[in-house]
């Protein structure tokens, strides 16, 4: 079995709904994503997927949420609800991923899975 994962980042704002903190005020992060994969084989020329493959569908499922108000279009933003809509998405476009993790900052990550 072979593990691949691909890093990326988007930068966004966001305040959190019927919550009594400081993070009830509209705030940014720069957030920090983990895709990963799992192959059971790779393939002829030695590899299981192209780095490239996986690192543009990271790419291209972040875009929409660079540089913008995840309010918009994510009703309550928590980071896991973050996580789990790019896990989703992700999903959508490769079916060996096995998990996304989310940093909103270097000390604080959600892991996500679905299990079968």
């Amino acid at each position: 079995m072979y593990t691949l994962k691909v890093k990326s980042h988007f930068d966004s704002a966001h305040h959190l709904l019927n919550y009594k903190g400081p993070c009830k005020n509209i705030h940014g992060h720069r957030w920090e994503i983990v895709a990963i994969y799992e192959y059971k084989n790779n393939n002829k020329n030695g590899m299981c997927v192209d780095f490239k493959e996986i690192k543009g569908d990271l790419k291209y499922t972040l875009k929409d949420y660079d540089h913008n108000d995840l309010n918009t279009f994510i009703k309550q933003p928590t980071a896991e609800n973050i996580v789990k809509e790019i896990y989703k998405r992700l999903k959508i476009l490769n079916e060996n991923l096995v998990g996304v993790s989310i940093f909103e900052s270097p000390e604080c990550e959600i892991f996500y899975q679905e299990l079968e």
